[in-house]
Protein backbone atom coordinates (compact mmCIF):
# COMPACT_ATOMS: atom_id res chain seq x y z
CA UNK A 1 0.00 0.00 0.00
CA UNK A 2 3.02 2.44 0.38
CA UNK A 3 4.39 1.94 -3.03
CA UNK A 4 0.27 3.08 -3.78
CA UNK A 5 0.19 6.19 -1.18
CA UNK A 6 3.45 7.85 -2.93
CA UNK A 7 1.97 7.01 -6.22
CA UNK A 8 -0.88 8.50 -5.87
CA UNK A 9 0.79 11.68 -3.49
CA UNK A 10 3.16 12.42 -6.47
CA UNK A 11 0.56 12.99 -8.61
CA UNK A 12 -1.00 15.48 -6.84
CA UNK A 13 1.57 17.16 -6.17
CA UNK A 14 2.62 17.35 -9.72
CA UNK A 15 -0.83 18.77 -10.50
CA UNK A 16 -0.71 21.36 -7.81
CA UNK A 17 -4.40 22.42 -8.12
CA UNK A 18 -5.71 18.47 -6.86
CA UNK A 19 -7.36 16.17 -9.00
CA UNK A 20 -10.89 15.06 -9.15
CA UNK A 21 -10.66 11.08 -8.04
CA UNK A 22 -11.65 9.97 -11.71
CA UNK A 23 -8.64 12.06 -12.84
CA UNK A 24 -6.26 11.12 -10.51
CA UNK A 25 -7.79 7.17 -11.25
CA UNK A 26 -6.86 8.07 -14.84
CA UNK A 27 -3.63 9.66 -14.13
CA UNK A 28 -2.36 6.61 -12.09
CA UNK A 29 -3.73 4.26 -14.87
CA UNK A 30 -1.39 6.13 -17.35
CA UNK A 31 1.69 6.28 -15.26
CA UNK A 32 0.90 2.16 -13.97
CA UNK A 33 -1.01 0.51 -16.66
CA UNK A 34 -3.69 -0.17 -13.95
CA UNK A 35 -6.35 1.57 -12.22
CA UNK A 36 -6.07 1.98 -8.31
CA UNK A 37 -6.34 -1.19 -7.06
CA UNK A 38 -8.63 -0.46 -4.46
CA UNK A 39 -10.25 -3.54 -3.82
CA UNK A 40 -6.87 -5.38 -3.07
CA UNK A 41 -7.07 -3.73 0.26
CA UNK A 42 -10.99 -4.70 0.86
CA UNK A 43 -12.62 -1.64 0.04
CA UNK A 44 -15.71 -1.35 -1.99
CA UNK A 45 -15.46 1.74 -3.98
CA UNK A 46 -12.39 4.27 -4.98
CA UNK A 47 -13.89 6.44 -2.86
CA UNK A 48 -14.11 4.94 0.56
CA UNK A 49 -10.50 3.72 0.00
CA UNK A 50 -8.88 7.62 -0.61
CA UNK A 51 -10.37 8.59 2.57
CA UNK A 52 -8.94 5.71 4.31
CA UNK A 53 -5.03 7.23 3.64
CA UNK A 54 -5.29 11.07 5.07
CA UNK A 55 -1.46 10.64 5.40
CA UNK A 56 -1.27 10.31 2.05
CA UNK A 57 -3.96 13.20 0.50
CA UNK A 58 -7.31 14.57 1.76
CA UNK A 59 -11.17 14.44 0.00
CA UNK A 60 -12.47 17.41 -0.16
CA UNK A 61 -16.28 16.74 -1.90
CA UNK A 62 -18.32 13.45 -1.96
CA UNK A 63 -19.28 11.68 -4.84
CA UNK A 64 -18.39 12.60 -8.28
CA UNK A 65 -17.67 15.74 -6.61
CA UNK A 66 -15.02 14.73 -5.01
CA UNK A 67 -11.14 16.01 -5.13
CA UNK A 68 -8.07 14.93 -4.02
CA UNK A 69 -5.20 17.47 -2.61
CA UNK A 70 -1.59 15.99 -1.49
CA UNK A 71 -1.02 15.81 1.89
CA UNK A 72 2.68 17.29 1.95
CA UNK A 73 5.18 15.56 4.11
CA UNK A 74 8.87 16.71 5.28
CA UNK A 75 10.74 15.03 2.54
CA UNK A 76 7.96 16.03 0.01
CA UNK A 77 8.08 19.84 1.02
CA UNK A 78 10.96 20.91 -1.37
CA UNK A 79 8.44 19.07 -4.33
CA UNK A 80 5.31 20.91 -3.36
CA UNK A 81 7.23 24.19 -3.12
CA UNK A 82 8.86 23.88 -7.18
CA UNK A 83 5.98 23.16 -8.21
CA UNK A 84 4.15 25.96 -6.38
CA UNK A 85 6.87 28.09 -7.75
CA UNK A 86 6.20 27.33 -11.65
CA UNK A 87 5.44 30.39 -14.18
CA UNK A 88 4.57 30.10 -17.35
CA UNK A 89 6.84 31.24 -19.54
CA UNK A 90 6.24 35.08 -20.96
CA UNK A 91 6.65 36.01 -24.77
CA UNK A 92 8.68 38.23 -25.39
CA UNK A 93 6.84 41.45 -27.38
CA UNK A 94 8.69 42.30 -31.09
CA UNK A 95 10.59 45.23 -31.49
CA UNK A 96 8.14 47.88 -33.60
CA UNK A 97 8.85 48.99 -36.36
CA UNK A 98 6.96 52.34 -37.87
CA UNK A 99 6.74 53.54 -41.25
CA UNK A 100 8.48 56.52 -41.05
CA UNK A 101 8.12 59.34 -43.71
CA UNK A 102 11.32 58.11 -46.06
CA UNK A 103 10.57 55.04 -44.96
CA UNK A 104 10.90 51.99 -42.85
CA UNK A 105 13.05 52.85 -39.16
CA UNK A 106 13.71 50.61 -36.45
CA UNK A 107 11.73 52.11 -32.72
CA UNK A 108 15.08 51.80 -31.38
CA UNK A 109 16.73 54.97 -32.89
CA UNK A 110 15.94 57.82 -30.94
CA UNK A 111 16.61 60.17 -33.72
CA UNK A 112 13.74 58.95 -35.10
CA UNK A 113 10.99 59.03 -32.58
CA UNK A 114 9.70 62.28 -33.29
CA UNK A 115 8.80 60.75 -37.02
CA UNK A 116 7.42 57.12 -35.26
CA UNK A 117 5.02 59.23 -32.95
CA UNK A 118 3.59 61.38 -35.89
CA UNK A 119 2.89 58.60 -37.98
CA UNK A 120 1.66 56.35 -35.55
CA UNK A 121 -0.80 59.46 -34.46
CA UNK A 122 -1.91 59.59 -37.97
CA UNK A 123 -2.69 55.97 -38.32
CA UNK A 124 -4.65 55.70 -35.18
CA UNK A 125 -6.11 58.80 -35.03
CA UNK A 126 -6.84 59.76 -38.62
CA UNK A 127 -8.21 63.81 -38.86
CA UNK A 128 -11.76 64.22 -38.54
CA UNK A 129 -13.66 66.28 -41.10
CA UNK A 130 -15.23 69.51 -39.97
CA UNK A 131 -18.34 70.06 -40.76
CA UNK A 132 -19.51 73.81 -41.53
CA UNK A 133 -22.80 75.26 -40.08
CA UNK A 134 -25.56 76.50 -41.37
CA UNK A 135 -28.34 78.77 -40.63
CA UNK A 136 -31.97 77.17 -41.80
CA UNK A 137 -35.05 79.12 -42.25
CA UNK A 138 -38.12 77.69 -40.80
CA UNK A 139 -39.05 77.12 -44.49
CA UNK A 140 -36.06 74.29 -44.74
CA UNK A 141 -38.15 72.22 -42.47
CA UNK A 142 -41.45 70.16 -43.05
CA UNK A 143 -43.50 68.83 -40.58
CA UNK A 144 -45.70 65.68 -40.93
CA UNK A 145 -49.63 65.78 -41.41
CA UNK A 146 -50.94 63.35 -38.81
CA UNK A 147 -53.92 61.65 -39.58
CA UNK A 148 -57.31 62.75 -38.06
CA UNK A 149 -57.94 59.44 -36.56
CA UNK A 150 -55.70 56.74 -34.96
CA UNK A 151 -56.46 53.22 -35.66
CA UNK A 152 -57.17 50.98 -33.43
CA UNK A 153 -55.20 47.93 -34.57
CA UNK A 154 -51.64 48.19 -36.86
CA UNK A 155 -50.14 45.37 -38.98
CA UNK A 156 -47.92 43.31 -37.06
CA UNK A 157 -46.58 43.41 -33.39
CA UNK A 158 -44.10 45.63 -31.90
CA UNK A 159 -42.99 43.60 -29.46
CA UNK A 160 -42.64 39.83 -30.30
CA UNK A 161 -44.35 37.13 -28.19
CA UNK A 162 -42.73 35.83 -25.29
CA UNK A 163 -41.09 32.44 -26.43
CA UNK A 164 -39.47 30.11 -23.77
CA UNK A 165 -36.91 28.58 -26.67
CA UNK A 166 -36.05 31.80 -27.05
CA UNK A 167 -32.99 33.17 -24.49
CA UNK A 168 -33.53 36.66 -25.61
CA UNK A 169 -36.99 37.45 -24.47
CA UNK A 170 -37.56 34.31 -21.93
CA UNK A 171 -36.13 35.05 -18.72
CA UNK A 172 -38.14 32.35 -16.29
CA UNK A 173 -35.85 29.73 -16.78
CA UNK A 174 -33.08 29.57 -13.66
CA UNK A 175 -29.35 30.50 -15.05
CA UNK A 176 -27.98 27.34 -13.17
CA UNK A 177 -30.19 24.87 -14.61
CA UNK A 178 -29.72 22.49 -18.04
CA UNK A 179 -32.19 22.80 -20.78
CA UNK A 180 -31.20 19.81 -23.44
CA UNK A 181 -29.92 16.24 -22.87
CA UNK A 182 -26.95 17.24 -24.97
CA UNK A 183 -25.52 19.25 -22.19
CA UNK A 184 -25.18 16.19 -20.06
CA UNK A 185 -22.25 14.22 -21.58
CA UNK A 186 -22.38 10.62 -22.92
CA UNK A 187 -20.09 7.80 -23.32
CA UNK A 188 -20.45 6.24 -26.60
CA UNK A 189 -18.88 2.89 -25.83
CA UNK A 190 -17.58 1.77 -22.21
CA UNK A 191 -14.07 1.25 -23.57
CA UNK A 192 -13.75 4.84 -23.40
CA UNK A 193 -14.28 4.71 -19.77
CA UNK A 194 -12.71 1.50 -17.79
CA UNK A 195 -10.85 -1.11 -19.31
CA UNK A 196 -12.61 -4.99 -18.81
CA UNK A 197 -11.46 -7.30 -16.01
CA UNK A 198 -10.30 -10.58 -17.54
CA UNK A 199 -12.09 -10.04 -20.43
CA UNK A 200 -15.36 -8.92 -18.89
CA UNK A 201 -17.27 -6.23 -17.58
CA UNK A 202 -19.67 -6.39 -14.63
CA UNK A 203 -23.19 -4.57 -15.76
CA UNK A 204 -26.73 -4.58 -14.65
CA UNK A 205 -29.29 -4.49 -17.42
CA UNK A 206 -31.84 -1.51 -16.87
CA UNK A 207 -34.39 -2.06 -19.75
CA UNK A 208 -35.23 -4.62 -22.09
CA UNK A 209 -36.84 -4.33 -25.23
CA UNK A 210 -35.73 -7.28 -26.69
CA UNK A 211 -32.97 -9.42 -27.00
CA UNK A 212 -31.35 -7.10 -29.63
CA UNK A 213 -32.50 -4.01 -27.81
CA UNK A 214 -31.68 -3.28 -24.01
CA UNK A 215 -29.99 -0.88 -21.82
CA UNK A 216 -27.43 -1.72 -19.60
CA UNK A 217 -25.38 0.13 -16.60
CA UNK A 218 -21.38 -0.70 -15.73
CA UNK A 219 -21.15 -2.07 -11.97
CA UNK A 220 -17.71 -0.22 -11.30
CA UNK A 221 -17.58 1.33 -7.86
CA UNK A 222 -21.44 1.72 -7.86
CA UNK A 223 -21.35 4.77 -9.88
CA UNK A 224 -25.46 4.47 -11.04
CA UNK A 225 -25.86 4.22 -6.83
CA UNK A 226 -24.25 7.25 -5.85
CA UNK A 227 -25.94 9.62 -8.36
CA UNK A 228 -28.87 8.30 -7.39
CA UNK A 229 -28.18 8.80 -3.74
CA UNK A 230 -27.04 12.49 -4.38
CA UNK A 231 -30.48 13.46 -6.60
CA UNK A 232 -32.35 11.87 -3.82
CA UNK A 233 -30.77 13.85 -1.19
CA UNK A 234 -31.10 17.24 -3.12
CA UNK A 235 -34.87 16.81 -4.60
CA UNK A 236 -36.64 15.52 -1.51
CA UNK A 237 -35.63 18.32 0.78
CA UNK A 238 -37.30 20.91 -1.70
CA UNK A 239 -40.89 22.43 -1.14
CA UNK A 240 -43.40 20.71 -3.19
CA UNK A 241 -43.15 23.99 -5.26
CA UNK A 242 -39.64 24.52 -5.39
CA UNK A 243 -37.66 24.41 -8.94
CA UNK A 244 -41.04 22.80 -10.11
CA UNK A 245 -41.22 22.82 -13.95
CA UNK A 246 -44.08 25.45 -15.12
CA UNK A 247 -46.17 24.47 -17.99
CA UNK A 248 -44.39 26.65 -20.42
CA UNK A 249 -41.07 24.88 -20.08
CA UNK A 250 -42.40 21.17 -20.16
CA UNK A 251 -41.08 21.05 -23.89
CA UNK A 252 -39.46 17.86 -25.71
CA UNK A 253 -36.13 17.66 -26.04
CA UNK A 254 -35.60 19.35 -22.55
CA UNK A 255 -34.44 17.56 -19.51
CA UNK A 256 -35.90 17.72 -16.28
CA UNK A 257 -35.23 16.07 -12.69
CA UNK A 258 -38.95 13.56 -12.69
CA UNK A 259 -39.97 11.18 -9.56
CA UNK A 260 -41.05 7.93 -11.09
CA UNK A 261 -42.36 5.71 -7.98
CA UNK A 262 -40.54 8.09 -5.16
CA UNK A 263 -37.25 7.54 -7.16
CA UNK A 264 -35.80 11.09 -9.04
CA UNK A 265 -34.18 10.27 -11.90
CA UNK A 266 -32.76 13.09 -15.14
CA UNK A 267 -34.81 12.80 -17.86
CA UNK A 268 -35.99 14.04 -20.71
CA UNK A 269 -39.33 15.03 -22.01
CA UNK A 270 -40.12 13.15 -25.15
CA UNK A 271 -44.03 14.68 -25.76
CA UNK A 272 -45.59 17.63 -24.38
CA UNK A 273 -48.57 16.28 -24.88
CA UNK A 274 -50.34 14.44 -21.50
CA UNK A 275 -52.35 11.91 -21.35
CA UNK A 276 -55.85 11.19 -19.79
CA UNK A 277 -54.57 11.33 -16.72
CA UNK A 278 -52.43 14.52 -17.11
CA UNK A 279 -48.73 12.43 -17.37
CA UNK A 280 -46.52 13.57 -19.81
CA UNK A 281 -44.07 10.55 -21.25
CA UNK A 282 -39.91 11.33 -20.09
CA UNK A 283 -37.14 8.89 -21.11
CA UNK A 284 -34.96 8.59 -18.10
CA UNK A 285 -31.17 9.38 -19.20
CA UNK A 286 -29.83 6.68 -16.91
CA UNK A 287 -31.64 4.11 -16.58
CA UNK A 288 -33.01 3.46 -20.62
CA UNK A 289 -36.81 3.48 -19.96
CA UNK A 290 -40.50 5.71 -20.79
CA UNK A 291 -41.99 6.27 -18.21
CA UNK A 292 -45.34 8.46 -17.65
CA UNK A 293 -44.75 11.34 -14.92
CA UNK A 294 -47.02 13.79 -13.07
CA UNK A 295 -45.92 16.90 -13.85
CA UNK A 296 -46.38 17.89 -10.56
CA UNK A 297 -43.24 15.74 -10.25
CA UNK A 298 -41.44 17.28 -12.93
CA UNK A 299 -38.48 20.03 -11.65
CA UNK A 300 -35.88 21.88 -13.15
CA UNK A 301 -32.24 19.82 -12.99
CA UNK A 302 -29.72 21.61 -12.08
CA UNK A 303 -26.19 22.08 -13.47
CA UNK A 304 -24.80 20.13 -10.70
CA UNK A 305 -26.05 16.81 -11.52
CA UNK A 306 -24.99 17.68 -15.51
CA UNK A 307 -21.21 16.97 -14.76
CA UNK A 308 -21.82 13.35 -13.90
CA UNK A 309 -22.39 11.25 -17.65
CA UNK A 310 -25.14 9.55 -18.66
CA UNK A 311 -25.01 5.65 -16.85
CA UNK A 312 -26.48 3.91 -19.58
CA UNK A 313 -25.43 1.92 -23.11
CA UNK A 314 -27.33 0.70 -25.59
CA UNK A 315 -26.67 -2.75 -25.46
CA UNK A 316 -28.00 -6.33 -27.97
CA UNK A 317 -27.28 -10.15 -27.87
CA UNK A 318 -24.64 -11.46 -29.66
CA UNK A 319 -24.76 -14.61 -31.67
CA UNK A 320 -28.48 -15.41 -31.38
CA UNK A 321 -31.52 -15.07 -33.89
CA UNK A 322 -34.88 -15.57 -33.64
CA UNK A 323 -36.40 -17.55 -35.86
CA UNK A 324 -39.11 -15.56 -37.13
CA UNK A 325 -39.43 -12.43 -38.49
CA UNK A 326 -39.34 -10.75 -35.20
CA UNK A 327 -38.96 -11.72 -31.46
CA UNK A 328 -41.08 -13.56 -29.95
CA UNK A 329 -42.76 -11.92 -26.78
CA UNK A 330 -42.07 -15.10 -24.65
CA UNK A 331 -38.63 -14.95 -25.80
CA UNK A 332 -37.95 -10.98 -24.20
CA UNK A 333 -39.86 -12.08 -21.40
CA UNK A 334 -37.44 -14.98 -21.08
CA UNK A 335 -34.44 -12.61 -21.29
CA UNK A 336 -36.16 -10.34 -18.43
CA UNK A 337 -36.29 -12.91 -16.70
CA UNK A 338 -32.80 -14.54 -16.58
CA UNK A 339 -31.48 -11.18 -16.19
CA UNK A 340 -33.67 -9.28 -13.95
CA UNK A 341 -31.76 -7.69 -10.93
CA UNK A 342 -28.71 -9.39 -11.47
CA UNK A 343 -25.03 -8.43 -12.17
CA UNK A 344 -24.01 -9.91 -15.28
CA UNK A 345 -20.68 -10.32 -16.79
CA UNK A 346 -20.30 -9.06 -20.73
CA UNK A 347 -17.85 -9.80 -23.15
CA UNK A 348 -18.71 -6.88 -25.95
CA UNK A 349 -18.29 -8.49 -29.56
CA UNK A 350 -18.02 -5.87 -31.60
CA UNK A 351 -19.41 -2.48 -31.30
CA UNK A 352 -21.57 -0.45 -33.74
CA UNK A 353 -20.76 3.13 -34.33
CA UNK A 354 -23.64 4.08 -36.55
CA UNK A 355 -26.21 3.06 -34.01
CA UNK A 356 -23.71 2.96 -30.70
CA UNK A 357 -24.39 -0.03 -29.51
CA UNK A 358 -22.60 -3.07 -27.78
CA UNK A 359 -22.51 -6.79 -29.12
CA UNK A 360 -22.36 -8.63 -25.66
CA UNK A 361 -21.60 -12.18 -24.78
CA UNK A 362 -23.83 -12.27 -21.10
CA UNK A 363 -22.46 -14.52 -18.50
CA UNK A 364 -24.63 -14.94 -15.64
CA UNK A 365 -22.77 -16.42 -12.20
CA UNK A 366 -25.80 -17.38 -9.85
CA UNK A 367 -26.01 -20.67 -10.65
CA UNK A 368 -23.15 -23.39 -9.57
CA UNK A 369 -22.16 -23.61 -13.73
CA UNK A 370 -21.86 -19.89 -15.41
CA UNK A 371 -24.85 -19.90 -17.79
CA UNK A 372 -24.15 -18.38 -21.39
CA UNK A 373 -27.51 -15.95 -21.52
CA UNK A 374 -27.39 -16.33 -25.77
CA UNK A 375 -27.30 -20.43 -25.30
CA UNK A 376 -30.11 -20.53 -22.76
CA UNK A 377 -32.26 -18.37 -24.78
CA UNK A 378 -31.76 -21.20 -27.68
CA UNK A 379 -32.38 -24.04 -25.08
CA UNK A 380 -35.42 -22.50 -23.22
CA UNK A 381 -37.24 -20.92 -26.23
CA UNK A 382 -38.22 -22.59 -29.47
CA UNK A 383 -38.37 -19.66 -31.69
CA UNK A 384 -34.71 -19.06 -30.68
CA UNK A 385 -31.42 -19.95 -32.23
CA UNK A 386 -27.67 -19.52 -32.49
CA UNK A 387 -25.76 -17.93 -34.83
CA UNK A 388 -21.48 -17.64 -35.88
CA UNK A 389 -22.40 -14.68 -37.04
CA UNK A 390 -21.96 -11.89 -34.01
CA UNK A 391 -24.32 -9.41 -35.10
CA UNK A 392 -26.91 -12.17 -35.48
CA UNK A 393 -29.93 -11.97 -38.31
CA UNK A 394 -30.05 -8.45 -39.96
CA UNK A 395 -33.51 -7.48 -41.58
CA UNK A 396 -35.21 -4.38 -41.50
CA UNK A 397 -38.33 -5.98 -39.12
CA UNK A 398 -35.74 -6.15 -36.50
CA UNK A 399 -33.86 -2.79 -36.92
CA UNK A 400 -37.18 -1.03 -36.75
CA UNK A 401 -37.88 0.72 -34.37
CA UNK A 402 -34.42 1.75 -33.54
CA UNK A 403 -33.18 2.74 -30.50
CA UNK A 404 -33.83 6.63 -31.83
CA UNK A 405 -37.47 6.10 -31.91
CA UNK A 406 -37.53 4.11 -28.95
CA UNK A 407 -35.45 6.80 -26.46
CA UNK A 408 -37.83 9.48 -27.89
CA UNK A 409 -40.95 8.49 -27.74
CA UNK A 410 -41.96 7.37 -31.45
CA UNK A 411 -43.21 4.27 -30.72
CA UNK A 412 -45.49 2.71 -28.15
CA UNK A 413 -44.23 1.71 -25.19
CA UNK A 414 -43.37 -1.90 -24.86
CA UNK A 415 -47.10 -2.54 -22.59
CA UNK A 416 -48.68 -1.34 -26.35
CA UNK A 417 -46.35 -2.88 -28.33
CA UNK A 418 -47.87 -5.90 -30.65
CA UNK A 419 -45.17 -8.65 -30.58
Amino acid sequence: MEEVKEDLRALLISASNGLSIQQLDKDYYNITGSNIPYGRFGYSSLHLFLKSIPDALSIVGHGKYATAYPVVTRETEHIDFMVQKQRKPTKKRPRFRYKALDGEVDSSDSSQYTINKLNEERMWNPPVPQKTKSKKSDSDYSVPSLPSTIPESFPGEAIPDIDSENEIFYTGYPLDALRRSTDIHFHERVSDIIQPINGFYPVKITHIRTPYKFWFTLQFEGQHNELKEELQDFYEQLDDDELLLPEIDIKTKRVCAARFKGIWCRAEIVSDEPNSDGDFKVFRLDQGDIVHVNPKFMKYLMKQFGKIPRQVYRGRLAYVKPKRMRWSKSASEKFEEITNGCILYAKIEHFDPDDQCHYLSLLHTYTEKDVDIGQYLAVKCHDVGLTENVQGKQSLALKIPTFYMLEHGLTPLSSEFDY
